[in-house]
């Protein structure tokens, strides 16, 4: 009887342990359904806000979720990606770290290490030097590559380069093309040797004629083809281009000086002839003083240097540094570089640096789909040790020789209205104390200015002085026009946005010159000034 009493209560007991274990995991299955829910929860909405790049939020919802579940590899490569989007590297790198030491995920492990690797990257110096379109479509985009001591960086692979091109849209794509070092690129190379022979250079064109002479050594059996232009008032093309290196090198011996200095008249004859020289050329200018005897402005012949992206090197002789700025400007808009120096032996290491960056330039050839259109283009540079970048633009087009037009060929003026003491014949004065103000109520939103030219003439665009120039309190107070829209003689428009720049004259540049005899110049929209509601233009000129 006690025996079967005591069977009894061990099933009781069983039963109970049974019951008990059930319960338990009843309620260990609703735990861990309900927390998984949670988490599921947490990483949807870390998602979200990651899509609408509320990356603080992303990360708090991320965080919950790893505090709920510590080996959830989505919760620690979502929140790597939060702080990388916000340029947060080192808690991205943090965060994978702890992920890696609770999962052990490859997947984190991976990030992790490139992650790192970029961290400790230098940065390279990258500079886009010339973007040549003269066998359009084909596009040939030459970069120089060196590191922060200025060293050729020499062992580039093609998987460590991505060029990209902007679209219509803005939007940035990678294109597919062949890259090459100069040094191995058998195509010719084009050098336009520029020299001032002017009237202040007949105690320097000895040592001038020296260094050219050692420059042109450099060049023998290099496939360079030579020009040589020498300028006083005007300019003088001794020698066309050729690969008879020896020719150019005679025609140095009977040099003579005399004249002014027409600098900015030559370099635009430099480009222009550079147009029919395929693959990397470059114009290389000597100088001792200012330009005092051209034609062409400077502003012509920068905007001139942007569009052909032939790199212009200016090198001066230094005695006053006032005049340098332009010479800067044109150097720097062309992918050159200026220089001065203060004797004429610095010549020598100044000609064979030049050389070595064009000898060191890398080439990406590839085909463009676009046409007739302004592109971005892009290039990206990324190894174990360094990386760079940098952009430019080019248009999309074989370069073609542009007429050059300026104020003479206008030969009337109208506007809609005028404020009284600011006609519209202050804007084409040159004067940059003087300037025209539209003359109505408001903001001058539809006021106009009329050009009639002598001819029809195929305009490369216009220059204006934006707002008034007389000092830049009297700029900010005063509205400058924003967006303009310019009627041409056929009936077309066009619309431009002009920047809010004090310092700079506005460039609008037409993709493609536009064959007219007027112009008319629609106020659009404007910048609003500080105290009045004048509208104002201080300069135009047509180009």
């Amino acid at each position: 009887m006690i025996m079967k009493n005591g069977k009894k209560v061990l099933i009781f007991i069983i039963s109970i342990l049974v019951i008990l274990l059930v319960v338990v995991n009843i309620i260990l299955y609703m735990y861990m359904n309900g927390s998984a829910k949670k988490v599921k929860e947490q990483l949807d909405l870390g998602q979200q806000y990651l899509l609408s790049m509320e990356y603080e939020e992303a990360i708090a919802a991320f965080e919950i979720a790893i505090e709920l579940e510590p080996k959830n590899t989505e919760a620690y490569l979502g929140m790597a990606e939060a702080y990388i989007a916000m340029g947060e590297l080192e808690k991205a790198v943090k965060i994978l770290k702890r992920g890696y030491r609770e999962t052990g995920d490859e997947e984190l492990k991976e990030l992790l290490d490139e992650l790192e690797q970029e961290l400790n990257r230098e940065p390279a110096e990258l500079n886009i030097v010339q973007i040549d379109t003269s066998e359009f479509p084909n596009i040939t985009v030459y970069f120089s590559l060196e590191d922060l001591e200025g060293n050729f960086i020499s062992d580039l692979q093609p998987q460590q380069v991505q060029v990209l091109e902007s679209d219509s849209d803005k939007e940035w794509v990678e294109m597919t093309g062949s890259l090459k070092l100069s040094e191995n690129d058998v195509s010719k190379r084009s050098v336009a040797m520029v020299m001032d022979v002017s009237g202040s250079m007949d105690n320097s064109i000895g040592q001038l004629c020296m260094a050219a002479q050692e420059l042109l050594k450099q060049m023998q059996g290099g496939g360079y083809y030579v020009s040589l232009t020498t300028f006083d008032n005007n300019w003088n093309t001794l020698i066309d281009y050729t690969n008879d290196i020896s020719a150019v090198s005679n025609q140095l011996n009977g040099l003579h000086t005399g004249g002014g200095t027409a600098l900015y008249d030559t370099l635009e004859n430099s480009l222009y002839q550079a147009l029919n020289q395929q693959g990397q050329k470059y114009v290389l200018a000597f100088t001792d003083g200012e330009d005092n005897s051209s034609s062409i402005s400077k502003e012509e012949l920068i905007s001139l240097a942007e569009y052909y992206h032939v790199p212009i090197y200016i090198i001066a002789s230094m005695n006053q540094a006032y005049w340098t700025q332009d010479m800067e400007e044109i150097a720097k808009e062309s992918g050159g570089e200026f220089y001065a120096i203060s004797s004429m032996n610095d010549l020598y290491d100044i000609y064979y640096e030049i050389f070595q960056l064009q000898e060191n330039l890398y080439s990406f050839r590839y085909t463009t789909k676009q046409s007739d259109s302004e592109c971005g283009i892009r290039v990206v540079y990324k190894s174990k040790q360094y990386d760079g970048e940098s952009e430019s633009d080019f248009i999309s087009q074989k370069p073609i020789k542009r007429e050059r037009v300026n104020n003479y060929a206008i030969t009337d003026v109208q506007s809609s209205s005028s404020l009284q003491g600011y006609d519209l014949d202050n804007a084409f004065d040159s004067n940059e104390d003087t300037m025209w103000v539209e003359g109505v109520r408001g903001n001058g939103i539809g006021e106009y200015i009329s050009i009639s030219l002598d001819e029809a003439h195929e305009l490369n665009g216009i220059t204006i002085r934006n707002g008034n120039w007389k000092s830049r309190d009297d700029y900010e107070k005063n509205n400058r026009v924003k967006m303009i829209q310019i009627t041409f003689s056929d009936g077309s428009q066009r619309q431009f946005e002009l920047e809010d720049n004090f310092y700079e004259p506005c460039q609008v540049n037409f993709i493609n010159p536009v064959r007219t005899n007027s112009l008319k110049i629609e106020i659009m929209d404007v910048y609003e000034g500080t105290t009045y509601q004048n509208t104002c233009i201080t300069d135009i000129s047509i180009n």
